[in-house]
């Protein structure tokens, strides 16, 4: 039924949409996939959900794929700013390859360091 109206108007309609949804829409149907995908949608999406100007060109590979990068940056960046704020040396070793010893500045430039033990002391 969606398919039947204009392109530009299922376009439109689109822009609603999230990006699970858009990606989810995309695999229903060859029509939906080639408007779920178009270059234009993905762009007013990634302005929508980020704030970060880009250098004024279109991305190499398409703002789909400097969307879905963009949102996995951004993900990683919360996750580790999380570990990092809830100074929990257990989750700051995951972070450096489980190690015993962690050190680092939080974004105020204090310093927080400290030894975890992951063996019973004799």
């Amino acid at each position: 039924m969606i398919e039947q109206l204009f392109p530009e108007v299922t376009c439109y309609a689109l822009r609603y949409l999230d990006y699970s949804s858009l990606c989810q829409l995309s695999m229903t149907s060859s029509s939906m996939r080639k408007t779920a995908n178009d270059d234009v949608l993905w762009r007013a999406l990634y302005f929508q959900e980020f704030t970060e100007e880009t250098n004024g060109g279109t991305p190499v590979n398409g703002w789909k794929a400097f969307f879905a990068v963009t949102k996995q940056v951004m993900t990683v960046n919360d996750k580790f700013f999380s570990i990092l704020d809830s100074r929990s040396l257990p989750r700051m070793t995951s972070l450096w390859l489980n190690s015993d010893y962690v050190k680092c500045f939080n974004g105020s430039g204090e310093l927080f360091t400290g030894y975890l033990l992951t063996y019973p002391l004799l």
